[in-house]
C-alpha cells in the first residue's frame, strides 16, 4: 500500500472528520454522563422519599401514642431512631397546646433539604379520633448531589476516553476505506490532461470478504467511462471545430464576394464587416473601429430614423441616405435581422447601394410615363386585356368614351365595362388565345340615345407576354362623310345631269311661255290687229272675248303660265347645281333669318291637309353668335323649306293627338354656328335618312312633291356655303335637321 500514515495530516478531510468525530464523540460523551448521573441522582432522591413514606406509614401511631401518654423520654427515644433513616436530618413535634420537641440539624444556608408535615391523631377505646398536634419532617438532598460530584470527573474521564478511542477507529476506517481512495481519485483529477486521455484510473483495492465491488468501484468505473466519452467528444468536438473553421472560412470568403456590404453591429459598433462594407463607404478597417457608424456613415435624419428603428426592435428592409468618407451622398437599401453573437443580441445588416437602381427605375418611370402620353395622346381607345380578358391597360381616351377612370377599370373584365358594344367577347378572347391579328368592323355601340360605329381591332403582344392591345377608333362621322362624299358625287353626277337637262328644257319651255304670251296678247287685248282680224273674219273682239270665258280657255291659259313658271323655276333649281356664285354673299344674323322664315312659313295653309302653321307651337332656344356671310335668300329658301317639310311630317301625326311643336336651336360650335330644327312627328328609319338628300327622293304620295327640295337645299348648304348639313331622327321620335355654317372673319 502506498498511502502512509504521515498523509492523514495533510488531508484536510481527514482532520474535517477527525474534528467531527471528536465534538460529537464528547458530545455523546457528556450526554451519557449526564444521563447516568440523573439516573443516579433520581435513584438517591427516591431512597429520601421512601424514608418519608416509611415515618408516614409504620412510625407515626407509636410518635401520637407517646405524646399522647406524655411519655416524652420514649418520644425522643423514637424521634431519634428516625434520624437513621436515609436523607432524615430534622424531626420536630409540635403539640397542639403548644408543647414543642425536635431533634436532629441541618444547615439551611447551603443545604438542599425537603419539608413535609403530617398530623398526629389518636383514637381512643371508644374509637374517638382525637387531634395531638403534627410533626415537620426536614429530609436533606446533600448525599444524592454528593454522589454526582464524586462520580462526575470519573464518569467523564470513561467516556472521553471511550470516545476518543471510538472516534480514532472510526476515523482509521475512513481513512482506509474512503479518505485515501478519495485522494486518490483527487490527485487523478488534479493531473487529468489531454495527454492522459489513454490512461485509467486506477485505486489498486482488494475485495473485502463477500463485497466484491463498492461505491468506489462504481465510482472508478463511472470515472474511466466518463474518460472514454470525454475522449470520443473531443475528438468529435475537434472535427467538429475543424468543420466550422472551414465553413466559416467558406462564409467570410461568400460574404466578402458580395455585392452587397455586410456589417454586425450593436448600437453602431461594429463586430464584423465584409470588405464590400469598407470598400463602399470608403473607409479602413481601423478607421472604423470603436466609433459608432451609424453616426458616421449615415446623414443625421437616416441616422435618428435607423436609431429609432433599434429602440423599436422593428427589423426589416430600409431605404436610407449613406455617405462615403468623402462626403458624397448616395441612396441605400438595407435590410436588418437581429441574431445572438458571442453572447450578445446584435444586428446583422446588409447595405446595398442603389444609385444606378434608382436612376433605372427614374428612366423606366419616364419610359413608362411617355409610352402612356403616346397611348393616352392618341385618338383612338386604347385598352390592354390579359387571356382572361381582364383590363391590363386603359387609355385616357377610353376614360372619355366609357366614363371609367382607369384606376377603376384595372383587372375588372372589359365586358363588364363596354356594356353596350355589340360584340362577342367570347371570339375576342378566342383571338387573344390564338394570338392573332382580327379587326371587327362597324361595331354598333349605344350611347346616350345615339348610335355610333366603331372598329376595333385586336393585336396580341409580343413573345414573352400574354394578352392582347385592342384598338377602337370611332368611325361614325368617317362612315357620315363617306355618305354624304358619296352622296356629293352623286348630286354633282345629276347636277351636271339637270344642268344638261335643264338647258334642254329651258328652250321649248321659253318658246312655249313666249307664245302663251302671245295668244294671250292676241286675245285679251284691244289691239287694232286683233280688231281688223275679228272684223275679216265676220267676229268681234268682244264676242270671241264672251266665248273664251265662257269655255274657260283663259283660265287654262292662266294654268298653262303657272306650270310653266313653275318648270322655269325647277329649272333654275337644277341649273344652280351646278354652278356657285358668292356675289350676293354678306354677313347676317342668322337667329333673325330664321325669325323672318318663321314669320313667312305662319303663312302658309294647306287646304288639302287642313293645316294651319301658326298652330304650330314654336319654341326658341337661341344662343349669343357671331354673324355668318352668307347669301340670306338661299339661306332663307333652305329653312322655309326645313319648316314647310316638318310641319308637313307633324300634320300627318296630328290626328294621334301630339301637339305640333318646333324647338329652334341656335348656338355656335367650335367655329361654326349652328342650326336644329326639331320636329316632333313620325320620324324616318335609317334607310329613309340616307336617301332624304338624293334628289328625287320623296316619302309624299305620288304628285305631290318632286323630290327636290331637300336635295337642292342641301347643295345650298354644303356647296355654296361650305358648311354641313344632316338629320338625326328616330322612327316615331321626331325628326331634328341641323346646318352648320362657318363664322364670318373680320374684315
Amino acid at each position: 500500500m502506498t498511502y502512509k500514515f504521515k498523509n492523514f495530516f495533510r488531508s484536510r478531510l481527514a482532520l474535517k472528520i477527525l474534528i467531527y468525530l471528536l465534538f460529537f464523540s464528547s458530545i455523546l460523551s457528556l450526554s451519557a454522563t449526564g444521563v447516568q448521573l440523573f439516573f443516579d441522582y433520581q435513584k438517591n432522591f427516591k431512597e429520601v422519599k421512601k424514608s418519608i413514606s416509611i415515618i408516614k406509614e409504620t412510625r407515626l401511631a407509636p410518635i401520637s401514642l407517646s405524646l399522647y401518654n406524655y411519655n416524652f423520654a420514649q418520644l425522643e427515644t423514637q424521634l431519634d431512631s428516625l434520624l437513621n433513616l436515609t436523607g432524615i436530618k430534622h424531626l420536630k413535634i409540635i403539640e397542639k397546646e403548644g408543647f414543642e420537641k425536635s431533634t436532629g440539624k441541618f444547615d439551611t444556608a447551603w443545604e438542599r433539604t425537603i419539608k413535609e408535615e403530617v398530623y398526629l391523631k389518636y383514637v381512643d377505646a371508644s374509637n374517638r379520633t382525637i387531634s395531638l398536634g403534627k410533626l415537620e419532617i426536614t429530609a436533606t438532598l446533600n448525599n444524592p448531589y454528593q454522589r454526582i460530584y464524586e462520580r462526575l470527573p470519573v464518569l467523564l474521564t470513561a467516556n472521553l476516553i471511550k470516545a476518543l478511542i471510538t472516534a480514532i477507529l472510526i476515523f482509521g476506517i475512513v481513512q482506509y476505506l474512503i479518505t485515501r481512495h478519495l485522494g486518490s481519485i483527487a490527485n487523478y483529477a488534479s493531473n487529468f490532461s489531454m495527454e492522459k486521455l489513454n490512461t485509467p484510473l486506477n485505486l489498486k483495492r482488494k475485495p473485502f470478504f463477500f463485497i466484491q465491488e463498492d461505491e468506489f468501484d462504481q465510482l472508478t468505473y463511472a470515472i474511466n467511462n466518463m474518460r472514454l466519452r470525454l475522449k470520443k467528444d473531443i475528438e468529435k468536438q475537434s472535427a467538429y471545430e475543424a468543420n466550422l473553421l472551414r465553413s466559416e472560412e467558406r462564409l467570410r470568403q461568400l460574404v466578402n464576394a458580395s455585392r452587397d456590404a455586410v456589417v454586425i453591429h450593436k448600437d453602431g459598433k461594429i463586430f464584423f464587416a465584409n470588405r464590400q462594407y469598407y470598400y463602399m463607404f470608403g473607409y479602413n478597417p481601423d478607421e472604423l473601429t470603436d466609433v459608432n457608424i451609424i453616426s458616421k456613415t449615415m446623414t443625421s435624419q437616416s441616422a435618428a430614423y435607423i436609431q429609432k428603428m433599434i429602440s423599436s426592435e422593428r427589423l426589416g428592409n430600409y431605404e436610407i441616405t449613406a455617405r462615403k468618407k468623402d462626403k458624397t451622398l448616395f441612396p441605400a437599401e438595407i435590410h436588418s435581422t437581429s441574431m445572438e453573437f458571442h453572447g450578445e443580441t446584435v444586428r446583422v445588416v446588409s447595405i446595398r447601394d442603389v444609385t444606378e437602381y434608382k436612376n433605372t427605375q427614374e428612366e423606366i418611370a419616364k419610359l413608362r410615363n411617355f409610352l402612356k402620353s403616346i397611348i393616352d395622346s392618341m385618338p383612338s381607345f386604347i385598352a390592354g386585356i390579359d387571356t382572361e380578358g381582364k383590363i391590363t391597360a386603359w387609355n385616357t381616351k377610353a376614360e372619355k368614351l366609357t366614363g371609367v377612370t382607369a384606376e377603376n377599370a384595372m383587372g375588372k373584365p372589359l365586358e363588364k365595362m363596354l356594356p353596350d358594344v355589340d360584340i362577342k367577347f367570347d371570339d375576342l378572347k378566342k383571338t387573344v388565345y390564338a394570338r392573332n391579328i382580327e379587326t371587327f368592323q362597324k361595331i354598333r355601340v349605344m350611347r346616350d340615345g345615339k348610335e355610333y360605329l366603331f372598329d376595333i381591332t385586336i393585336y396580341p403582344l409580343a413573345q414573352g407576354f400574354e394578352g392582347a392591345a385592342i384598338r377602337a377608333d370611332d368611325i361614325t362621322e368617317k362612315i357620315r362623310m363617306e355618305e354624304l362624299l358619296i352622296q356629293s358625287e352623286k348630286m354633282l353626277s345629276v347636277g351636271g345631269l339637270a344642268a344638261g337637262m335643264a338647258h334642254e328644257i329651258n328652250n321649248p319651255l321659253a318658246g312655249i311661255l313666249q307664245n302663251l304670251q302671245v295668244i294671250e296678247n292676241r286675245f285679251k287685248t284691244d289691239m287694232q290687229k286683233n280688231l281688223d282680224t275679228a272684223a275679216d273674219c265676220g267676229i268681234t273682239m268682244a264676242a270671241m272675248q264672251q266665248y273664251m270665258e265662257k269655255r274657260e280657255i283663259f283660265s287654262l291659259m292662266d294654268s298653262i303660265s303657272k306650270s310653266g313658271k313653275r318648270a322655269a323655276t325647277i329649272v333654275r333649281d337644277m341649273l344652280s347645281f351646278a354652278r356657285k356664285s358668292d356675289s350676293s354673299f354678306m354677313e347676317h344674323d342668322l337667329k333673325k333669318i330664321m325669325d323672318i322664315t318663321v314669320t313667312l312659313a305662319e303663312k302658309e295653309y294647306d287646304f288639302k291637309k287642313k293645316f294651319d302653321f301658326k298652330k304650330i307651337k314654336i319654341i326658341r332656344e337661341y344662343d349669343k353668335i357671331p354673324r355668318i356671310l352668307c347669301d340670306s335668300n338661299k339661306i332663307q329658301q333652305v329653312l322655309l323649306n326645313l319648316l314647310k317639310n316638318g310641319a308637313h311630317a307633324m300634320a300627318e301625326r296630328s290626328g294621334n293627338g301630339v301637339a305640333p311643336c318646333f324647338i329652334l336651336r341656335v348656338f355656335r360650335k367650335d367655329n361654326m354656328v349652328r342650326v336644329e330644327i326639331e320636329d316632333n312627328g313620325p320620324g324616318m328609319d335609317k334607310k329613309t335618312q340616307k336617301k332624304i338628300f338624293e334628289p328625287f327622293f320623296t316619302t309624299k304620295p305620288v304628285g305631290i312633291g318632286t323630290g327636290l327640295g331637300l336635295s337642292v337645299s342641301y347643295f345650298i348648304i354644303i356647296e355654296n356655303h361650305m358648311g354641313k348639313m344632316g338629320v338625326n331622327s328616330l322612327p316615331g321620335k321626331g325628326a331634328t335637321f341641323y346646318i352648320e355654317l362657318p363664322i364670318a372673319e373680320p374684315s
